[in-house]
């Protein structure tokens, strides 16, 4: 499990550089990322509302990047939070993806829920049958 911490971190401070040098290099790149969106709508907003504020939401989302990819570089203890808020955020910016990376995006969507699931489960608060209750042969 740690291998995988390691490359999901990693993956987004690459991510991020990668964000930032676009938009300090080639900003218009951000530009045509409205026209493969899949529903008119996300086009409307992208064109309307974010690309006039390009540099504070591609800024936000760096630093969404940097802090996801900081939460799972920490520590073993912050994954499942570290997996929780990265599912969260490809969830938001799915919509605006081009239609090559909705694939990949929805793909590290199931394995990261996935991944957040098991997790889960292995620090359940709560017993899940009634022998851990004491109780034999009764269904409450």
């Amino acid at each position: 499990m740690n291998l995988i911490r390691k490359v999901f971190g990693i993956s987004y401070l690459i991510i991020a550089l990668a964000n930032l040098l676009m938009l300090l290099f080639n900003p218009e790149l951000y530009g045509e990322l409205a026209n493969n969106t899949l529903f008119y709508i996300y086009k409307a907003v992208w064109a309307n509302f974010v690309a006039p504020n390009l540099n504070v939401f591609i800024g936000f989302s760096i630093g969404v990047e940097v802090l996801l990819g900081g939460l799972f570089l920490a520590s073993r203890n912050l994954l499942r939070t570290a997996l929780f808020f990265s599912v969260i955020f490809q969830l938001f910016i799915l919509p605006f993806a081009p239609r090559i990376l909705i694939y990949l995006i929805g793909v590290l969507i199931v394995l990261q829920s996935a991944i957040c699931w098991e997790e889960l489960k292995k620090y359940r608060p709560f017993p899940v049958d009634n022998q851990e209750f004491g109780c034999r042969g009764r269904n409450f």
